[in-house]
C-alpha cells in the first residue's frame, strides 16, 4: 500500500513540475530597420524592445492590427518616465510627437496577443 501511494505521489509530483516547466510560449517574426521596427506574430507573451535616436519634432506612427490577446506599447527615454503608455484599445494607428531629443525605447508587450504591430519613425528633418 505504501508503495503504490508513494508511486501515485511521484506521479502528481511530475506532473506538477512538468506544467509548471511549461510557460508561455512566443512565436513571431521581428524586422528592425533604420527608421522602422515591427513584429508580426502568431502569439507574443514577452516584451520587445528597440532603441532609436530620435530628435525634437521626429514623429513615432505606431500602427497594429490585432487578431486575439492584447498588446501594450510605451515610448520613452530610458530612466525617465515614459511619453507614452498604452494598449491595443487605441486607435490601429496613432503619431506620438517627439518634444526632447534623445535615445527613446519603442515597446510592444503581448498577453496571447495575435497580430502586427509597427513603429514607424518620420524624421524632422
Amino acid at each position: 500500500m505504501k508503495k503504490i501511494l508513494s508511486c501515485i505521489l511521484c506521479g502528481l509530483l511530475f506532473c506538477l513540475l512538468l506544467v509548471c516547466a511549461c510557460g508561455p510560449v512566443s512565436d513571431f517574426d521581428r524586422t528592425v530597420e533604420e527608421d522602422q521596427f515591427s513584429v508580426d506574430c502568431t502569439v507574443l507573451n514577452t516584451t520587445l524592445s528597440e532603441q532609436y535616436a530620435l530628435e525634437e519634432g521626429d514623429l513615432v506612427v505606431v500602427s497594429h492590427s490585432e487578431n486575439g490577446g492584447k498588446f501594450a506599447f510605451q515610448i520613452g527615454i530610458s530612466g525617465e518616465s515614459p511619453i507614452y503608455i498604452g494598449d491595443s484599445s487605441a486607435p490601429e494607428r496613432f503619431t506620438v510627437r517627439i518634444l526632447q531629443s534623445g535615445t527613446y525605447t519603442l515597446s510592444v508587450t503581448g498577453e496571447q496577443a495575435k497580430g502586427t504591430v509597427t513603429f514607424r519613425i518620420m524624421r524632422s528633418k
